[in-house]
């Protein structure tokens, strides 16, 4: 049981790149490829409801830790790990840690979506996203 992901050179420059030199007609079609497309990735099945990397590993965030941290059997586990982690680092009261909901569905997240991974041609037209080491199922809210 081996899980891959496969990842294949794309065409396009990063949409960081690009993004000033196009119309608002090019920019609003861009937008509708990208929610098509990343629409689609959230609607992939998970094997379980477990918040962790692709094939069950440690989930990785830059944003959250450069360390790998989980994975987590559930999402109220992720919840309470992600309070803990927050109120440890600073003096927040209650409502600055918004509720979350802990019953809900994962959801395949790129988990490090920038405009230098999101790669788009001279005419405005999506043509993928790269750089899905961050990847993993998360909670829809993530």
């Amino acid at each position: 049981n081996y899980v891959i992901l496969v990842m294949t050179c794309l065409p396009g420059a990063p949409i960081a790149d690009r993004l000033n030199s196009f119309s608002e007609e090019q920019v609003q079609h861009l937008v509708e490829q990208m929610t098509k497309t990343f629409d689609a990735v959230r609607k992939l099945q998970p094997p379980n409801n477990h918040v962790c990397g692709i094939g069950g590993r440690d989930c990785v965030s830059y944003l959250m830790s450069f360390d790998p941290f989980g994975p987590f059997d559930s999402v109220a586990a992720f919840n309470t790990w992600m309070a803990h982690r927050a109120r440890s680092r600073v003096d927040l009261g209650k409502h600055a840690l918004p509720e979350r909901s802990d019953v809900q569905a994962t959801v395949f997240s790129h988990g490090d979506l920038t405009p230098y991974n999101v790669l788009v041609d001279e005419e405005g037209n999506f043509t993928g996203v790269i750089d899905w080491e961050c990847a993993a199922w998360m909670p829809a809210h993530w």
